[in-house]
């Protein structure tokens, strides 16, 4: 006969975009690339940027312009000295960035006074 237990589940909040914008995770690294990874991304090393920095490259375009993540990674590589910069997480950033940026064009809208509740 199997006894029921009571479990304790811990409920957690989804992060917003704006705060996985701000979550750095250690970011900016310099990665040596090795003789696999250097097959596809060419040799010497790759950055892999923070969200932040993608957002600022991104803000810096102009409205009515447009720029594509290799033209991201080219001043992402510039900016670190590397050769070149991460393609999947320089996407995933751009997207984030995106998102916070939307989220924060929402809220303006909503006013002030956001609860836990109006983040979703």
């Amino acid at each position: 006969m199997r006894v029921a237990t009571k479990t304790k589940t811990k409920t957690k909040t989804k992060k917003t975009w704006r705060e996985k914008l701000q979550d750095a995770k250690d970011l900016p690294k310099l990665v040596r690339l090795d003789a696999r990874m250097g097959k596809t991304l060419g040799k010497g090393t790759m950055v892999i940027a923070a969200p932040k920095e993608v957002d600022a490259i991104m803000r810096r375009v102009p409205e009515g312009k447009l720029i594509t993540i290799d033209q991201v990674r080219k001043k992402l590589a510039k900016k670190h000295g590397a050769n070149t910069a991460c393609p999947l997480t320089t996407g995933i950033f751009a997207w984030i960035a995106a998102n916070a940026a939307e989220e924060a064009r929402a809220y303006r809208g909503r006013g002030r006074n956001l609860t836990v509740a109006d983040r979703r």
